[in-house]
């Protein structure tokens, strides 16, 4: 049986929205909601919350999730990677770590159990994959999009399209995937190569996930939760 961790990183210095992490939604804080979905999976033993604040450290603990130690300050700021995290968990629980890490990331608050369980055992019974990642099939075809060459003149995103072919139907137009942090699944042994993901990403559709970046998101989410109870 192979063992699974979840780890929600909540760094404390997002400028964007100041701590954005243990912002209020739907009555409690940010944080808060990935470590519930977590604890509530029979398929995670262990959830971990990774964090450089003493502040988000309680309340991480309060809400059930385990918190063995700080993040260190030299990635904790703007340019630190998901790879640094990972690497310093990996370094961390060298004598023990699980066979996959679940991604949980606060800032996609939203998920549903059934879904997050659905995507593990995906990844349990998958030997090829390096790594799972969820998305949502993106609604605007960046097909349709333009660079800006030096003349200011539109040139198609893609190298082998015309400027007429950017005129399609949405609907003969390939299909593109956004990644949308409902989850990510990582294998204990990709971390330490130079690619976190590896290059056989096995794509895990879900439903439309709505990330928080700014405060208009969260107010839209908080709008959501009010409308569906």
């Amino acid at each position: 049986m192979k063992e699974v961790w979840a780890i929600i990183p909540a760094r404390s210095g997002s400028k964007g929205v100041k701590n954005k992490n243990i912002r209020n939604l739907g009555g409690k804080p940010l944080l808060v909601h990935s470590i519930e979905i977590a604890l509530k999976s029979n398929l995670i033993s262990r959830v971990i919350l990774d964090t450089d604040s003493i502040d988000y450290q309680d309340i991480g603990k309060k809400a059930g999730a385990e918190t063995p130690f700080l993040r260190p300050s030299e990635i904790s700021g703007d340019n630190a990677t998901d790879h640094d995290l990972f690497k310093h968990l990996y370094n961390f629980f060298s004598d023990r770590s699980p066979d996959i890490w679940v991604h949980l990331r606060p800032t996609t608050p939203i998920r549903d159990l059934g879904v997050v369980e659905n995507g593990i055992n995906l990844f349990l019974e998958d030997n090829e994959s390096s790594s799972l990642r969820s998305v949502h099939e993106c609604s605007e075809s960046p097909f349709k999009w333009f660079l800006k060459d030096k003349n200011n003149y539109a040139e198609p995103i893609v190298s082998n399209f015309e400027l007429k072919d950017t005129n399609n139907p949405r609907q003969k137009l390939p299909k593109v995937y956004v990644p949308n942090g409902y989850l990510d699944l990582i294998k204990t042994d990709q971390i330490s190569s130079n690619s976190l993901h590896g290059e056989k990403i096995k794509l895990y559709e879900t439903p439309v996930s709505h990330e928080i970046d700014t405060l208009e998101d969260l107010e839209f989410l908080e709008f959501l939760i009010g409308k569906n109870n």
